[in-house]
């Protein structure tokens, strides 16, 4: 008797349903072979601390941090003249700056390798270049009497808490300081003469002048926060509307006192309306109500602009 038709049907995709089935298992029994990479191919790439992820730890991506460094050496250097070893106290404000910000990233780090190399780097540079200094100029320890300050900052970094209001006051505390280190540095160290805090001679004028710097570069710090980190937190927005309008009343003192020209109150209602307007933008208060998100580079670039102009107030209207 033959087979009808549909059973040999039957047998024939049977048949290959069983070849595709052992054609499947040989498939997932091959493993597939990648050639080895050679020890020679590696590129710089491949180089523990020359990596893509090490490039945050070589360059901070902080850009309004660099005012914050230039600054206070300008008004240091206006106030107490010029001098050629303010350019090693720039260079070493820069190295220290840059060890804690790689340090921070290495800390922080699972794999610490890739950040490795910036951080012993930086800090080689800090302290070979605050060796110098201080052996040369060994009248600069007086200003180890700040030194808490970066205690606590340390402190706090090695509890990875860098990034918190406090770590960063005092960040700009510890630049701030370098106002009167150049001008120790450009005046010859005239304040012997006088009695601490220095007022004698031209400290009057720094010191007016740090002042100055301090409303500005403190109020940074809530500003930002309610622009990134806190962007959702009305205590911060609160907190730096409320800072900027106690700045702008203090400015206006010393404006009427002769502290500063009356430039700095023109100033003082721009760092107030900006750091109520951004905030509020960010959080769609205008417009169509939709949020609008402020790129870290643009708040930056603003508060270089800010204290440039600030700096060029103090230079030329005093």
């Amino acid at each position: 008797m033959r087979p009808s038709s549909s059973a040999k049907t039957r047998q024939h995709s049977a048949d290959n349903n069983q070849e595709a089935g052992a054609d499947r298992k040989a498939s997932k029994s091959v493993k597939t072979v990648r050639p080895a990479k050679s020890a020679s191919g590696r590129g710089l790439r491949d180089l523990p601390g020359l990596s893509k992820r090490s490039r945050k730890a070589w360059i901070p991506d902080q850009h309004g941090a660099w005012a914050m460094l230039i600054l206070p050496l300008l008004f240091g250097g206006t106030a107490g003249g010029w001098a050629p070893s303010q350019l090693l106290l720039a260079l070493t404000a820069l190295s220290g700056f840059l060890a804690w910000h790689a340090g921070t990233v290495w800390w922080r780090a699972r794999n610490r390798a890739p950040y490795a190399l910036a951080f012993y780097c930086y800090t080689g540079f800090f302290v070979f270049g605050a060796l110098l200094l201080l052996g040369f100029w060994p009248k600069l320890w007086q200003w180890a009497i700040f030194s808490p300050i970066a205690i606590l900052l340390l402190a706090l970094t090695f509890r990875r808490q860098e990034r918190s209001g406090l770590a960063r006051f005092l960040v700009v505390s510890l630049c701030l300081l370098l106002a009167p280190a150049a001008f120790d540095l450009g005046s010859g160290f005239a304040h012997q003469a006088g009695w601490w805090p220095w007022w004698d001679g031209a400290w009057p004028h720094l010191w007016a002048g740090t002042a100055l710097m301090t409303l500005y570069f403190w109020g940074t710090v809530p500003y930002v926060k309610t622009l990134i980190r806190e962007r959702r937190s009305d205590a911060w927005l609160r907190f730096s509307i409320a800072y900027h309008a106690v700045t702008l009343l203090l400015v206006l003192l010393g404006a009427w006192f002769s502290l500063w020209g009356w430039w700095a109150l023109v100033l003082a209602v721009v760092w107030l309306a900006r750091a109520v307007l951004f905030p509020l933008l960010s959080r769609g208060f205008f417009h169509d109500g939709r949020p609008r998100v402020i790129k870290p580079v643009v708040i930056g670039v603003l508060e270089i602009v800010l204290s440039a102009l600030l700096a060029l107030g103090w230079v030329f209207l005093g």
